[in-house]
């Protein structure tokens, strides 16, 4: 959608937000430099005023300036000259526009049309004081305090939707929020086919790998394309030979680590290789089914969220009968019980109402793991992926899953005792210790 109301760079309406405005110019200096532009590569600058765009073009950058007086009023279209470069740009700046928007994705959608494949989106977005939307590092109420204009969750929505990828975001000391995307080499995922990465950890898993892989193969959904991502933790019971026949199928690509280190070290190399929209991690083990894909999918690809949870009862009730060992009906209650002291716990200390946070059955999207870092190898990955999403400021949507628990005899592989410790560290180290994101 173009822009009108082309003004000349160096008029400035005296904000006084000199922070949100040095972040923008250095974030663009970064930009060129990082991403190796050239110094005549144009610069898209939409703003309140022309401020940032008379700091950069002090600084030699070629800058095409938009200013919208009024954020809060739809840009026109049809009147006027179309605010880019003759050539499109290599970086747009949204100069704190998108927290008073009406519409927001007209804005995103215009930056889009603005700049290059790969070019580099930069805005920034002022705080104000809201007593009703929920703290970003825990989406609960809580005390007022200075939070950004646009919730993180819905802005990075926005963003995925209109076609812009790997974000990155850093609080600025006391004003407000600086994010920046790259505009991606694909169109907008509400026109093309969107696509998932299914991460497969798997060791020891002989009995059932083959039939998983081919289920999963076998896996259609409409307006979505599959590719599958299988890590082998060097198994000893034959699964590495199984998944060797997978290593030139052309929907598989087949990762061999060099010793088990456990099911987080293969997700998080799973990971780093996953270029899907959407990320879901499947156990080998035909715990979860497959044709509950639709439905943990739907919530990602209607744009209502970026995470979903699978819940393992369909009622609230059922929570008490997850785990049904019928060799050992004990161990199972045992289990049960375990599950709802440790729900109970994880939902007080991050101010919680999930009823199954620790299901396997996790859905994101891509960009909400970008850049974040993740350390742990073994089951306790589940609550710091859960816990650092949490405090990233994604609120997860539940959806009912099927669910058929194997004991111990099946192959189960966590470890009751040493595992609950590393739960329980887990739980309290990723709610108070600082992470990037």
């Amino acid at each position: 959608m173009p822009l009108s109301r082309r003004s000349p760079v160096g008029v400035s309406t005296g904000r006084n937000i000199q922070p949100l405005i040095g972040a923008a110019v250095r974030a663009v200096t970064d930009g060129f430099a990082e991403l190796g532009f050239s110094g005549d590569s144009p610069v898209l600058a939409i703003g309140r005023d022309t401020t940032v765009a008379a700091r950069l073009g002090e600084q030699g950058f070629h800058v095409a300036s938009t200013v919208i007086p009024d954020a809060a009023a739809p840009p026109r279209s049809g009147d006027g000259e179309r605010p880019h470069a003759p050539r499109p740009a290599s970086v747009c700046v949204l100069d704190d526009v998108l927290g008073s928007a009406d519409d927001p994705s007209a804005l995103l959608k215009a930056a889009y049309d603005g700049i290059a494949p790969g070019g580099l989106l930069v805005a920034t977005l002022g705080h104000r004081r809201d007593h009703h939307r929920p703290d970003p590092e825990v989406a609960s109420p809580e005390t007022p305090r200075e939070r950004t204009s646009l919730p993180r969750q819905h802005l990075q929505t926005l963003l995925f939707r209109e076609g812009f990828v790997s974000p990155r975001w850093r609080e600025l000391p006391g004003p407000g929020l600086l994010v920046t995307a790259r505009r991606g080499d694909l169109a907008p995922p509400y026109s093309r086919p969107q696509r998932l990465s299914v991460i497969v950890p798997v060791y020891d898993e002989a009995a059932t790998f083959p039939k998983m892989m081919a289920d999963l193969l076998a896996k259609e959904i409409p307006g979505v394309e599959i590719d599958v991502i299988v890590v082998e933790s060097n198994s000893t019971d034959g699964t590495q030979e199984l998944a060797l026949g997978y290593a030139d199928h052309p929907r598989v690509e087949l990762i061999l680590e060099e010793r088990a280190r456990g099911k987080g070290h293969a997700v998080r190399t799973g990971l780093t290789h996953a270029q899907g929209d959407f990320i879901l991690i499947q156990d080998a083990d035909l715990e979860y089914d497959m044709d509950d894909y639709e439905a943990l999918l739907a919530p990602l690809r209607s744009f209502e969220t970026g995470f979903v949870l699978g819940v393992r009862a369909p009622t609230q009730g059922a929570i008490w009968g997850i785990r049904r060992f019928s060799s050992a009906p004990r161990l199972s209650r045992l289990m049960n019980a375990g599950s709802f002291i440790f729900r109970t716990m994880f939902n007080l200390v991050y101010r919680q109402r999930l009823r199954d946070p620790f299901t396997m059955a996790k859905v994101f999207r891509r960009d909400c793991v970008h850049g974040m870092k993740l350390q742990c190898n073994r089951f306790d990955f589940d609550w710091e992926l859960l816990a650092k999403l949490l405090r990233a400021g994604c609120t997860p949507v539940e959806v009912p899953i099927y669910y058929r628990s194997r004991s111990f005899e099946e192959g189960k592989k966590i470890r009751i005792f040493r595992d609950s410790i590393t739960w329980i560290v887990a739980c309290f180290r990723y709610r108070f210790a600082r992470f990037e994101i």
